[in-house]
């Protein structure tokens, strides 16, 4: 079994520069297929937590946050205004 990760928003954007246009459920499917390809990104998340791999991912903010991540503990994520906030005042 193979996990992948693609920046989504990077994908998106060099195709759009590029003209192109994708078919995200044909591409899954493409993925599966050819690569054997069983899990998306929070699978990932999982397995690496899991074999003590992980540190921690950056959130947007509260609001935004996906529910992927409501259910991990607070060990594994930050929120980019929390970040900011302790590097604007405690430097």
């Amino acid at each position: 079994m193979n996990i992948a990760f693609i920046d989504g928003q990077n994908l998106y954007y060099s195709l759009k520069s590029s003209g192109l246009k994708i078919d995200y459920k044909r591409f899954r499917v493409y993925l599966k297929d050819k690569y054997n390809v069983k899990g998306g990104y929070k699978r990932l998340v999982d397995y690496l937590i899991e074999k003590d791999r992980f540190e921690r991912i950056l959130l947007p903010t509260r609001e935004r946050a996906s529910s992927l991540y409501k259910i991990m503990s607070t060990k594994y994520y930050a929120y980019v205004e929390d970040v900011i906030f302790k590097f604007k005042y405690l430097n």
